[in-house]
């Protein structure tokens, strides 16, 4: 049902973000078998831009997929946008599968809508980016560890279980890097299991040093075989100070509030927000100390993950927070069935209570799940102007028709999204804010209305249209719409 509504929530447009754009051209040259050149020519123009760190290639999963995908339905944008769905789907699936081992069936039922008809993921399931099929592995993996940790304990054989543990966590590194929480969550709590279950050493050490031999095999084969690999672009991102920690805290909490959408209710539903995301995190640590020794592996998951955040030093919104969805509507509802169980709960005694709320159970479930589709639907099929305005609008089409049309292969663009730019056209681009390295372009496409107090990533931040006003003898204007202007540097002649 949830791949079903996402796929039929598809529309045909996309964000300038050009995240996108990078997995598509790294899926094309993989079909092409130009994998390495990819990953030289992205890597040069990265280094030619004055942007933020980027990798030669992201992780090669997603292109994988894409790739895969494109064998299926083409390389047109709607049909791409499946993948999306059907991994929003397997996390559904998946976080229902692991609720059974923490709860009755009608809460497991409910934590797999909260997960796959968040109106946030329904959302997000309309971009080619790699956060949904991240979220599918990730559920994949927690369930499998979680089968192992029991197996364990109960004395069962677990010799495939280290290897495909292994497999999975490379699965999800090889989508997106922060995968490594996967490996860090499987090791912490083998050494948890081996402390707190003496009479199990023995086949608790085994399987966590079949696991790590595993685990350094497929990565030595994963990092040496594929081009580009973006560990040391991530290295230099890390930040850690104690200011760093504090605002990336605060951020990070103030985006919670995208799980929590109290925006259909009428007036201020602010203080509802902050209420909402204080009950959800007591209710999570609730529910990871009372199903505890194998609810603390979803617990540890989700730390690892928020401390990865932290150390990191830029918000890109709601989606780095996908992680925390699975392991965090588990063990919130875990909390709330243990506070319903309670004996100092007085209506736990009163039977008629019990039975009106057990037999209302699946309708409210049903009708929460509704609103959630419905919802939805609503912010997916009303995008914003960011979204409208994206890559494949009019005005767009109009701009990279006539570069693909009227500029020579070789043009030296700057733009503000490079990577969109050079899969819809063909040319390099690469990003220029400042007039340091504006000199060795001869092409520059600007974005009108974005002034330098704008909050997206500016097209010729201190350049600007200023810029070419005050030189207006250096450059010539090749095109203009209602979006978008082409400047032309004129050759010097002595």
């Amino acid at each position: 049902m949830v791949t079903g509504i996402a796929v039929l929530l598809r529309t045909p447009w996309h964000s300038w973000g050009d995240d996108f754009a990078a997995y598509l051209l790294q899926a094309h040259a993989m079909a092409a078998g130009k994998m390495g050149a990819e990953a030289l020519l992205n890597g040069s123009l990265v280094a030619a831009s004055d942007s933020y760190p980027a990798p030669a290639a992201y992780p090669w999963g997603f292109p994988t997929l894409l790739w895969l995908g494109s064998r299926i339905g083409g390389w047109e944008l709607m049909p791409l946008k499946v993948v999306g769905g059907f991994s929003l789907g397997a996390a559904a699936a998946f976080t229902f599968m692991l609720s059974r081992s923490f709860l009755p069936r009608s809460a497991s039922v409910l934590a797999a809508a909260l997960v796959g008809l968040q109106p946030e993921l329904l959302q997000s399931s309309d971009l080619v980016l790699s956060d949904l099929p991240f979220l599918a592995v990730v559920g994949v993996a927690l369930y499998h560890m979680d089968r192992s940790y029991r197996a364990i304990i109960a004395g069962e054989s677990v010799r495939a279980a280290p290897w495909l543990a292994a497999a999975l966590t490379i699965a999800a590194f090889a989508i997106r890097v922060n995968g490594v929480a996967v490996a860090g969550t499987f090791m912490l709590m083998h050494g948890y299991l081996w402390v707190a279950t003496p009479g199990r050493r023995v086949p608790i050490l085994r399987s966590g040093a079949l696991y790590v031999g595993a685990v350094v095999g497929l990565a030595a084969l994963y990092v040496g075989w594929l081009p580009g690999q973006p560990s040391k672009t991530y290295a230099t991102l890390i930040v850690v100070t104690l200011r760093s920690v504090l605002d990336q805290a605060a951020q990070n909490g103030l985006l919670v509030s995208a799980f929590v959408p109290f925006t259909f209710l009428p007036g201020n539903s602010s203080i509802l927000t902050v209420v909402g995301v204080g009950v959800c995190a007591c209710l999570v640590v609730l529910g990871a100390w009372v199903r505890r020794p194998f609810a603390l592996g979803l617990a540890l998951f989700g730390l690892l993950n928020l401390g990865l955040l932290l150390i990191f030093p830029f918000v890109q919104g709601p989606r780095y927070l996908y992680p925390l969805l699975i392991p965090g509507a588990i063990l919130a509802l875990c909390g709330v069935h243990y506070l319903w169980g309670s004996p100092h709960n007085p209506l736990r005694n009163w039977s008629g209570v019990t039975r009106r709320i057990e037999a209302a159970a699946p309708w409210l479930v049903g009708a929460l799940a509704t609103l959630m589709a419905v919802y939805g639907y609503g912010i997916t099929h009303q995008p914003t102007g960011y979204q409208l305005d994206g890559p494949y609008s009019a005005a767009s089409q109009e701009l990279t028709h006539f570069i693909f049309e009227r500029l020579p292969p070789d043009a030296r663009i700057a733009f503000y999204r490079p990577r969109a730019l050079r899969l819809l056209t063909g040319r390099p681009v690469i990003a220029i804010r400042t007039s340091e390295k504006a000199g060795r372009m001869t092409y520059f496409v600007l974005k009108k209305g974005l002034t330098p107090d704008s909050r997206e990533f500016l097209a010729m931040y201190q350049l600007g249209a200023e810029y070419f006003k005050e030189h207006a003898a250096e450059f010539e204007r090749l095109f203009e719409n209602g979006q978008f202007v082409v400047y032309h540097r004129l050759p010097v002649h002595p």
